[in-house]
C-alpha cells in the first residue's frame, strides 16, 4: 500500500511539474514577429525599441517583418485587433502570467489573440472648455478655431466612433435614432477641420498641437503620454435625446455610457515563443509605453496604473474603472463597404433617401 502511495505521489509530482512548465512564459534563440502595417499609426519604432530590450536581457536574436498573409512564418504577430481577427485562430497553452494579467484587467482571452490596449474615445481641448452634449458641440462656433478635428480613417475606426455616438443603435438599417444622430453630424461637419479628415495620427497630433480646433478626437491612451498637453477633457459626446417607438416622440436620456473597442493586441502563434508577450505586460513595461510612446496605447483598465495612481486625475481613474465593463466587438464585414457611403452622409453629398430609399418613418 506504501508503495502504490509513493508511486501515486511521484507521478502527482510529475504531472504538477509538466503542468508548470508548460505554463511558464518560453522563448527561443530566435524570434520571428511580424507587424501589420497600419496606415494610421506606426507602431514600428514601439516593436524595435521593445525587441531590442527584451533581446538584449534575454540573450536572444529577432526578426522583425511587415506581415503578407503568412501567418506561419512567424512566433507572433501585431497589428490592430480588427485586422488580427482575420487570422486563423486557434487554441493554444496560455503562460500563467498573462492568464493573471488578464484576469486582473477584467478582460476575457478569447484563442490566441491578446489585446495590448483598450480604446475609449475622448474630445480633448487646449482650453478650459466644460462637457457638452452633441447638440451642443454642432452649434459651437469660433472665429479662430476650428470646432472638431478628426480623421474618418481607419475606416473601423471611424465605425467605432459613429458606433459610440449612436450607443447602440443598429446603423445598417434606417431608424429614426440613426437619421437623428446622423443629422447632428451632419451638423457638426460645417465646424470640422476638413484638412484632416483622411489624415493619420501623427497628422491628427500635429493639428492639435498647433491648437487648429477647440477639440479633438483621441483615445483615452493619450492623457498618460508625458509629451502630451491638454487643458481639458471628456467622453465622446452623446445626444441628449432617444427615440422611443412605443411613445413615438423622442426622450431625454442620460444614462448613456462610452463603448471601449481592443485596439493594438498581439495574435501568438505558439506558446514557446510566449516570452516576449510576456515582457510586455511587465507593470514597469506597461508605463513606459503609455508614458514615453506617443501611439494612443490605452490601459486595459484601472489596475495597470495603480503604482502611480496618486499623479492621475480622478476624472481619468474613473473613467479606467469603467472601461473594460463595455467592451463592444464589432462585425465589421457589413459596414466596411458603407464606408463612404456613411462619409456621404455626414458631408452632405448624400441624403437619407438616397442611402436608405424603402425607409419608412412610421416604424
Amino acid at each position: 500500500m506504501i508503495k502504490i502511495f509513493k508511486y501515486l505521489l511521484f507521478f502527482l509530482l510529475l504531472f504538477s511539474s509538466i503542468k508548470a512548465q508548460s505554463e511558464e512564459c518560453k522563448s527561443d534563440k530566435l524570434l520571428r514577429v511580424a507587424l501589420i502595417d497600419s496606415s494610421y499609426i506606426n507602431y514600428n519604432y514601439y516593436l524595435l525599441y521593445t525587441l531590442n530590450d527584451f533581446s538584449f536581457k534575454n540573450n536572444l536574436n529577432f526578426e522583425l517583418s511587415y506581415y503578407e498573409d503568412n501567418p506561419n512564418e512567424f512566433d507572433i504577430i501585431f497589428g490592430e485587433y480588427y485586422d488580427l481577427k482575420k487570422i486563423n485562430q486557434r487554441e493554444i497553452l496560455i503562460p500563467t502570467d498573462l492568464i493573471n494579467f488578464y484576469k486582473q484587467n477584467g478582460i476575457t482571452i478569447s484563442n490566441n489573440i491578446f489585446p495590448l490596449d483598450l480604446d475609449t474615445f475622448i474630445l480633448v481641448s487646449k482650453q478650459n472648455l466644460d462637457n457638452i452634449e452633441l447638440e451642443e458641440l454642432s452649434k459651437l462656433h469660433s472665429t479662430t478655431f476650428y470646432t472638431l478635428g478628426l480623421s474618418f480613417l481607419p475606416e473601423e475606426k471611424f465605425i467605432n466612433f459613429i458606433s459610440d455616438i449612436f450607443e447602440g443603435v443598429e446603423f445598417k438599417n434606417y431608424n429614426v435614432n440613426f437619421e437623428s444622430k446622423f443629422t447632428l453630424l451632419r451638423e457638426n461637419y460645417k465646424n470640422m477641420n476638413k484638412n484632416i479628415l483622411l489624415s493619420n495620427f501623427d497628422e491628427i497630433y500635429n493639428s492639435y498641437e498647433n491648437s487648429e480646433n477647440l477639440f479633438t478626437l483621441f483615445s483615452d491612451g493619450i492623457i498618460l503620454y508625458k509629451g502630451f498637453d491638454f487643458k481639458t477633457y471628456q467622453r465622446v459626446p452623446k445626444s441628449k435625446y432617444s427615440w422611443n417607438e412605443e411613445d413615438g416622440f423622442f426622450k431625454i436620456k442620460n444614462n448613456f455610457e462610452s463603448k471601449s473597442f481592443f485596439g493594438f493586441s498581439a495574435y501568438l502563434n505558439n506558446s514557446s515563443h510566449s516570452s516576449f508577450l510576456c515582457y510586455l505586460t511587465k507593470r514597469e513595461n506597461r508605463l513606459n509605453a503609455f508614458k514615453n510612446f506617443n501611439i494612443e496605447l490605452s490601459p486595459l483598465s484601472e489596475n495597470e496604473i495603480l503604482t502611480i495612481k496618486d499623479s492621475i486625475s480622478e476624472k481619468y481613474i474613473e473613467l479606467l474603472q469603467h472601461k473594460n465593463q463595455n467592451i463592444t466587438e464589432l462585425d465589421y464585414s457589413d459596414y466596411i463597404e458603407n464606408h463612404k457611403s456613411y462619409m456621404d452622409l455626414i458631408s452632405n453629398e448624400k441624403d437619407f433617401e438616397g442611402f436608405y430609399p424603402d425607409k419608412n418613418y412610421l416604424n
